[in-house]
């Protein structure tokens, strides 16, 4: 099987790495074919960090507030392959970018310039699509303004918009030398918003917003279910009388894949205002259920009631199903003082209607008091 010469460069979209929730947005980086080379000796091009001094307590810091040095790096496309599809199980889109002879001169000669340079690397305003599109802006004749926040799907989306990127072709994981063509369309969705009603002592109207990108609660139609990347997720509830913002978390990242060594847990909020942090371990329990343990610390905002809580969580779930899913967490917190004590229990289900709609549950009881239970329709787009 072989890839037609559709163009003399690719754009690469990846599907998440199911083990870190940094890598939930994907990754991109291009490919230049060569009509005289079988595919998978073309080269890739990708804008790269370079993590090998850093550890799991250095990599979050570093990533989120900089510290790693960046390169474009040029590889035969079967390194990347094995990496990306039959190592890591992730799957490749390549959309062939319509480029001129000229264009592809500037590329050419920019990319033999910029490879020999080094630059920062963050997580979220320098990273691998940031550099994959400062290089094209340099040297295509027209590409569209960046937004704000720039992502490997909003990117191959603005590229597709500008008339730029045709039809893709798909490497499934695991299957990576059998292409497909598909139509021209993004397979997967960032943003989320959930509307439905309630009861915490009185019924209410649910609605939440997840601007990007997905959690553990979530369909794992594209994005792995043993990872949660959550930035900016709003949660509120009202009524006639009421209004009131339950939670807004300003970043969210958990990891509980039952093949990883270490779970961990890793939360910033501003409602309640605390930072959440946990380790611990998950396990395969059956061939759709998965559970684990973490080591739990919530550093609330001091108060005459909260101060310093620490305690566990034991969680089930189901990771198999694309129809639906469900998960339970109980969990125990206390205060060094052992004077207060939170046990909470949260279960939940969903179940998905399309690939942009699902009905989910949830219920959640407390020692505080603070029981509810939820119905909502979930949106993706």
């Amino acid at each position: 099987m072989t890839i037609p010469f559709l163009s003399a460069l690719f754009v690469i979209l990846t599907s998440p790495y199911p083990e870190n929730p940094a890598s939930a947005l994907g990754h991109v980086l291009l490919l230049e074919a060569d009509s005289s080379k079988p595919y998978p000796l073309w080269n890739t091009v990708g804008y790269m960090a370079d993590i090998s001094d850093a550890n799991r307590f250095t990599y979050t810091k570093k990533g989120v507030f900089g510290g790693f040095p960046a390169y474009y790096e040029i590889i035969p496309f079967y390194d990347k392959i094995e990496q990306y599809s039959d190592i890591e199980n992730r799957d490749l889109w390549l959309y062939p970018l319509w480029i001129s002879d000229e264009e592809l001169k500037r590329f050419k000669d920019t990319l033999s310039i910029w490879a020999e340079q080094e630059y920062p690397y963050m997580f979220f305003n320098l990273n691998c699509v940031d550099g994959i599109y400062n290089i094209l802006k340099k040297t295509l004749d027209s590409i569209p303004e960046a937004p704000p926040v720039l992502t490997p799907q909003n990117f191959v989306e603005l590229l597709g918009k500008g008339g730029r990127l045709g039809n893709p072709v798909h490497f499934r994981s695991g299957d990576s030398i059998s292409p497909e063509y598909s139509k021209y369309n993004l397979p997967h969705k960032y943003n989320r918003f959930d509307f439905g009603i309630g009861f915490e002592s009185e019924f209410y109207f649910q609605f939440n917003f997840m601007p990007l990108l997905h959690s553990l609660k979530d369909r794992s139609f594209f994005y792995t279910p043993f990872i949660e990347f959550e930035i900016l997720s709003l949660n509120m509830n009202f009524n006639r009388e009421n209004f009131k913002i339950k939670k807004f978390w300003l970043l969210k990242m958990q990891s509980l894949s039952p093949q990883e060594s270490i779970s961990w847990l890793f939360n910033v909020g501003r409602f309640p205002r605390n930072i959440d942090m946990g380790i611990g371990q998950s396990f395969e329990m059956t061939s759709s259920v998965y559970a684990g343990f973490l080591i739990r610390n919530s550093l609330i905002q001091k108060s005459e009631r909260f101060k310093n809580l620490t305690g566990a969580r034991i969680f089930f779930g189901s990771f198999s199903s694309r129809i639906w899913r469900w998960g339970l967490y109980c969990e125990h917190l206390y205060d060094f003082t052992e004077i207060v004590q939170i046990i909470s229990i949260n279960s939940w289900l969903g179940f998905d209607i399309s690939q942009n709609l699902s009905i989910f549950a949830e219920s959640k009881w407390s020692s505080k008091n603070e029981n509810s239970i939820d119905i909502m329709s979930r949106f993706y787009f």
